[in-house]
């Protein structure tokens, strides 16, 4: 195994698709190496908030906080807003924005207090970002407000990026909001040749890694990350596997050869050189020098290409991975999640007597589902002719033996064959509520 599996990773280190994920698997934002917490994320929604914020865009976000607040706001909650009138037709430029705002001696901090006295406005926003509410602090903060600014027009905020349930300690007064209207107002300026080079690749930042959620197709230089690992995935399965089982051992520790790191190379792999062959060192070498692609290969397999596939050709089917099988089943025949699945198509890796890998498929019906997902696999059952006793808990039946790949070519494919008539079977089954 020495020989081959340092050959078989010179292969892999050598395929082109690797040599371009090499390049894509470094951050180009230094927010991506930052955590941003709880009060972090204020601080930035401060600055975005602030119309003489260095973002330059004056009251834009602003507004667009108010406009998605009063959209959604309800009936109670909007007799204390602006006007419709006011709102789209006066400015809040001078409105200053306040991060952790003290009120009565010890009764807390608002978040974030913004004021704007020429339109007599206050706005109170209460940011979570996975916390929950307690002491009683959105009350504690609307009823100071109620007494220090009764005859300003006021507005309530409870921004939860998580939209988390608070129970009690909920007040109706303040409009519940997620990050949803924030990455929206930043996507509609970025990309238009709205702003300069440098406030383009700050408010990019800020939505990929603070607000919003990255996206490889707003990105050249990222663009098909996820079609090149899973193809090098499956190019290369049967070596990402051995690396995965294969372990250096370092006193009580143990490093899988795919997870190596630069600090476990040099910290405890290096400094005991003497207890381990040539190929391994060798080996060692090449994948600290490569852990940031391996760290995104590990786990990863010729199954993941082949969902994709799939959920091309079939795309009502839902797709869950073993070990060294993938299973289909209907979407909506699915039951809710920690309950077995009534029913499933199981493609599995075997090898064969010259350690090949090959894959069989086989049809899986099964009692330990819900009561109610029951008849789903007799349907299926019956439709594969499978026989059974009266208490039967679970049965299965192989339909396809040596493949030697995964491929769905069509016509000609026997493998496209035993899905598309899978398909066809569950897709005429009515669920019985």
């Amino acid at each position: 195994m020495s020989v081959s599996l340092l050959e078989n990773t010179f292969k892999l280190l050598l395929d082109k698709d690797f040599k371009a994920l090499s390049s894509r698997c470094e951050e180009t934002s230094v927010l991506d190496l930052i955590k941003f917490d709880e009060n972090k994320k204020s601080d930035v929604l401060a600055w975005l908030l602030d119309p003489n914020g260095g973002h330059q865009q004056g009251d834009y976000f602003l507004k667009a906080l108010l406009h998605y607040v009063f959209n959604i706001a309800d009936d109670e909650q909007l007799n204390n807003f602006l006007s419709t009138f006011e709102l789209l037709s006066h400015s809040v430029s001078q409105a200053k924005v306040i991060r952790e705002f003290p009120i009565n001696a010890g009764a807390g901090r608002i978040d974030l207090l913004i004021l704007d006295p020429s339109q007599k406005l206050i706005i109170v926003i209460e940011r979570k970002d996975g916390s929950k509410l307690h002491n009683q602090q959105l009350n504690k903060y609307a009823s100071w407000v109620e007494a220090n600014y009764a005859d300003w027009n006021k507005v309530y905020v409870l921004s939860d990026s998580y939209f988390k349930n608070h129970g009690d300690e909920y007040d109706t007064r303040f409009v519940k909001v997620d990050d949803t209207w924030l990455s929206d107002a930043l996507l509609d300026v970025i990309g238009r040749g709205l702003l300069t080079q440098r406030q383009e690749y700050q408010l990019s930042d800020v939505h990929d890694f603070i607000f919003g959620e990255w996206d490889e197709k707003r990105d050249p230089y990222f663009k098909s990350f996820d079609k090149l690992l899973n193809r090098v995935s499956a190019n290369h399965s049967d070596t990402i596997r051995l690396l995965e089982e294969h372990k250096l051992i370092s006193g009580n520790k143990s490093f899988p050869l795919i997870e190596l790191t630069p600090l476990e190379y040099f910290g405890y792999v290096l400094p005991n050189a003497h207890n381990y062959a040539d190929w391994q060192l060798k080996l060692a070498e090449l994948i600290q020098y490569n852990h940031k692609v391996f760290s995104q290969l590990h786990g990863l397999n010729e199954f993941n290409l082949f969902e994709e596939c799939i959920q091309k050709q079939f795309p009502e089917l839902s797709v869950s991975f073993e070990d060294s099988a993938i299973i289909l089943m209907l979407t909506k025949h699915k039951p809710s999640e920690g309950h077995y699945w009534p029913y499933y198509l199981k493609i599995e890796r075997e090898k064969n007597e010259d350690d090949q890998g090959i894959y069989a498929v086989t049809i899986n019906v099964n009692r330990d589902s819900p009561e109610e997902f029951h008849h789903l696999a007799e349907r299926v059952a019956d439709a594969y002719k499978m026989k059974r006793q009266s208490n039967w808990r679970f049965k299965h039946e192989v339909l396809l033996e040596n493949i030697e790949s995964l491929v769905l070519d069509g016509l000609d494919d026997s493998l496209y064959h035993k899905i598309k008539g899978f398909y066809g079977v569950v897709k005429g089954i009515k669920f019985k509520a």
